[in-house]
């Protein structure tokens, strides 16, 4: 597993991102400092355009502060909207993440996520998202990933690692070779518990799985 370090964008390639993307540009324009930082990485800006593109408000998304805020908002608009369905594509997610994690990559042949028709039609809404992108392996089987490993790594983190703290501490125990591939994914699930990091969540809830 490779992840390549990408400098933050400066004034001008920013500028220039507006120019390709009006939404981009009035949104930046009014923007806080706090947002227009965040969009400096240029993951971050890419989301940002999806979820612009794809519809979301602007007043929803000026208050982001954080790439976990701009991941949470993400994952609600690009994979659990429609809420038809979102069950089906929450459980491809999560299977993915389990099976790459078995594997120790960041990928899973689709035979083992397409078991059914449901689970089929969820990889197709999924891939038509831009959540997922699929591949064919060395040996030639079609495989499934997420389409940039910041999102796996907070698919990991959301729907294997928000457990409450038992729990975690008794998977990272019984499998101490999970933290080889879900060290970022750690990180931002103990973000994620930060009660400034969660603005309103309700507590009960965040306590749950942190303490």
């Amino acid at each position: 597993m490779h992840h390549l370090s990408v400098p933050a964008l400066d004034d001008h390639e920013l500028a220039q991102a507006g120019k390709a993307l009006q939404p981009i540009a009035a949104l930046l324009e009014a923007a806080p400092a706090a947002l227009r930082e965040l969009v400096r990485n240029p993951f971050n800006l890419a989301r940002l355009a999806e979820l612009l593109e794809a519809g979301a408000p602007a007043a929803e998304l000026r208050p982001l502060r954080t790439q976990l805020e701009l991941l949470e908002v993400y994952w609600r608009r690009r994979l659990r909207s429609p809420q038809a369905g979102v069950d089906a594509r929450e459980r491809v997610a999560r299977t993915l993440c389990e099976r790459a994690v078995d594997a120790l990559a960041l990928f899973a042949p689709r035979a083992r996520l397409a078991t059914d028709a449901i689970a089929d039609q969820a990889i197709a809404q999924l891939l038509s998202s831009g959540v997922l992108i699929e591949s064919q392996s060395p040996g030639g089987a079609e495989t499934l990933a997420f389409s940039h490993h910041v999102l796996f790594d907070y698919a990991l983190a959301r729907l294997v690692l928000r457990v409450d703290e038992t729990a975690l501490a008794t998977l990272l125990r019984d499998r101490p070779d999970l933290a080889l591939i879900a060290r970022p994914s750690l990180t931002l699930h103990f973000q994620w518990c930060r009660p400034l990091a969660r603005g309103t969540t309700n507590t009960t809830r965040q306590r749950s799985a942190c303490s």
